[in-house]
């Protein structure tokens, strides 16, 4: 019979399971600081940019540069190189798809007829869970570490650099985040961060159709 446990530990040990982790949106240099950022009204955990709406028409093509690492505190102190690459692959990836959900095409240049956005985006932490911990744990109660990763992201214009969306955020693990078996997979709240980070840098723009359509 498998021994009593008090309610005060299992509170304790549930309230752990936001806490493990600690990502936090960062200010790496990554992006230029004297085009400074403000809090999100929906999330003021995000900090972001937009130029008015009238100059982000227009543009119906993507460009992605590689994904940069800018560690930032929460970071590991000495990433593994291949988790990093993988994690730098799946952001560039959600990035990509998260555009073309909107009607972007991706390009490897600027387009000849113009309107093409030049992305930038740096992975600034991450952390993973502790899958055999979380195993353990759950007979118990619940998993009770969580991954999570923290980004810094730009879309400017191809042909004159100007700015034209920024932000900077963060996502720690929960059950909302890609679902609770991310819990049980090592980097798997950090691969849904990044992948609602992308999500939401791409939200920041008007789909391309209406972009394009404005412009006829």
């Amino acid at each position: 019979m498998r021994p009593a446990i008090p309610r005060a530990a299992l509170l304790a040990l549930s309230l752990l399971v936001p806490a493990c982790a600690a990502q936090q949106t960062t200010a790496t240099g990554f992006l230029d600081a004297a085009r400074p950022m403000t809090p999100s009204a929906e999330d003021p955990a995000t900090l972001s940019f937009a130029a008015p709406a009238a100059k982000l028409r227009g543009y119906r093509a993507v460009m992605l540069e590689e994904i940069a690492f800018r560690p930032g505190p929460a970071a590991p102190a000495a990433p593994d190189p291949a988790t990093l690459a993988a994690l730098q692959a799946a952001y560039r990836e959600a990035l990509a798809e998260a555009f073309v959900a909107r009607g972007y095409r991706v390009v490897a240049a600027p387009v000849a007829e113009g309107g093409t956005l030049r992305l930038r985006a740096a992975i600034t932490g991450y952390e993973r869970a502790n899958v055999l911990l979380n195993i353990a744990t759950t007979l118990v109660i619940a998993p009770v570490t969580a991954g999570g990763a923290a980004s810094e992201a730009e879309l400017l214009d191809a042909a004159t650099g100007e700015r034209l969306v920024a932000q900077a955020t963060h996502s720690n693990g929960s059950p909302l985040l890609g679902g609770p078996h991310n819990y049980y997979r090592e980097h798997g709240h950090a691969r849904a961060a990044l992948a609602r980070h992308a999500r939401e840098l791409a939200a920041r723009m008007p789909p391309a159709a209406t972009n394009w359509a404005s412009q006829l």
